[in-house]
């Protein structure tokens, strides 16, 4: 009993200690990519980031918790000003108020995440800290700009990291838990009984 209790409380801890962080390196953005309307850091449409390029991804997380999200340039794009946004559980790039949770536009705060050559100044790159995370909920993170073209040049390189939380950080959609694939799965087979009926 004294040697199963030991086990797992070994596991319990190499699960929390070694959670998988999600990074995305090399990201490109440019003239070429989609643009919106960017909100501020309180949700509210911000007149100096009308029609700004932006990349949005798809994440998830095992366990809730805090967790941190970065993006930060590389050294070479000095002079670009980032801004980083999140929504759950959808990002509707015609109208970004909605579903909005979270913003930061520059941050002096230390990369937990992310690791790497990037520029030191504030402008370069955008943080939200410690932000609670809800487990197998869809979350949308969107890479941005400050404004729009003066700071980009022709592209703007920026890593983008999530993790430093409890539990492993996963792109894409959540997948159903069991007690909600029984629930899909009774309604289709219902349906299907019907149909031959």
């Amino acid at each position: 009993m004294k040697k199963l209790a030991i086990t797992a409380f070994a596991m319990a801890v190499s699960s929390s200690a070694f959670a998988a962080n999600l990074v995305w390196n090399n990201q490109v953005l440019s003239f070429n990519d989609p643009v919106f309307d960017r909100v501020d850091e309180s949700g509210s449409i911000d007149f100096s980031g009308l029609e700004v390029n932006y990349h949005s991804f798809d994440f998830y997380v095992t366990q809730s918790g805090t967790y941190d999200i970065e993006m930060a340039i590389r050294a070479s794009n000095s002079s670009a000003d980032t801004y980083l946004l999140l929504y759950t559980p959808s990002f509707d790039s015609s109208d970004a108020t909605v579903n909005f949770l979270a913003g930061n536009d520059d941050s002096s705060a230390a990369l937990n995440v992310l690791s790497g050559s990037y520029f030191s100044g504030n402008a370069g790159r955008s943080t939200l800290t410690g932000i609670a995370l809800n487990a197998n909920t869809q979350y949308i993170v969107v890479a941005t700009t400050f404004d729009f073209s003066a700071t980009l040049f022709d592209d703007l390189t920026y890593d983008l990291g999530i993790g430093n939380g409890q539990g492993d950080v996963i792109a894409g959609a959540p997948v159903p838990e069991p007690a909600s694939l029984l629930v899909l799965g009774g309604i289709a087979l219902a349906a299907a009984r019907r149909k031959r009926k």
